[in-house]
């Protein structure tokens, strides 16, 4: 009950046997489907057709998520991971490892982790990226990365459309003094190995 997971114990016919609070919590199941009361009464109450349809009914995909378990059943000693994505947007992250007394497998215990806050700011960092790429494109001045010894680490759009080389051609290893032949400050820079120029840029961008 200590644990901020929620902890489900079924066994290998796929009935549930155990399970905490905060399992309860995570699935959202009302009260008057689990009432509270005696252990085995609760085990009966979460076993039952309308709790399962409860569960069942929150999913995204219930049939690919009934396909996953079914997988797992059908292979008693294997463990596994997997996401599952709520119809509210609410992510839960499973993990599944096999419940064995005596050295005999007797069930499985799932774990579920709420995930939906992590998935969100990954969702957003994503988007963001994407949005600066975008940006870092859309700009006609040329616009370069180097790490500290003027290799190019990336290049917009524009930086291929003035020196005329391939993205690849960039990132793969041009030597930044070829590039920037008959421009003396430009070569002043690579043979120092500076990368400030692009840095200063992007930071603009930001």
């Amino acid at each position: 009950e200590s644990t901020a997971d929620g902890i489900l114990v079924v066994d290998c016919e796929g009935r549930f046997t155990d399970f905490n609070e905060k399992f309860l919590e995570l699935w959202r199941f009302p009260m008057d489907l689990v009432p509270l009361g005696r252990q085995q009464d609760l085990v009966a109450a979460l076993n039952s057709e309308t709790s399962l349809h409860h569960l069942f009914s929150q999913l995204k995909d219930p049939k690919e998520f009934g396909r996953r378990v079914q997988e797992l059943y059908a292979a008693p000693e294997m463990t596994g991971f997997d996401i599952i994505e709520f119809r509210d947007g609410r992510v839960l992250e499973r993990f599944s490892v096999p419940q064995r007394l005596a050295g005999k497998v007797v069930g499985r215990v799932w774990s579920f982790r709420d995930a939906t806050e992590r998935r969100r700011a990954q969702v957003a960092l994503e988007q963001s990226a994407q949005s600066y790429k975008g940006l870092f494109n859309a700009i006609t001045d040329a616009i370069y990365i180097q790490d500290e010894q003027g290799c190019f680490l990336d290049v917009n759009d524009g930086t291929v459309a003035m020196y005329g080389y391939a993205r690849e051609e960039f990132v793969g290893g041009v030597d930044a003094l070829t590039v920037f032949a008959g421009n003396a400050q430009h070569a002043r820079q690579a043979r120092a190995g500076a990368h400030e120029h692009g840095v200063e840029l992007l930071a603009q961008l930001r």
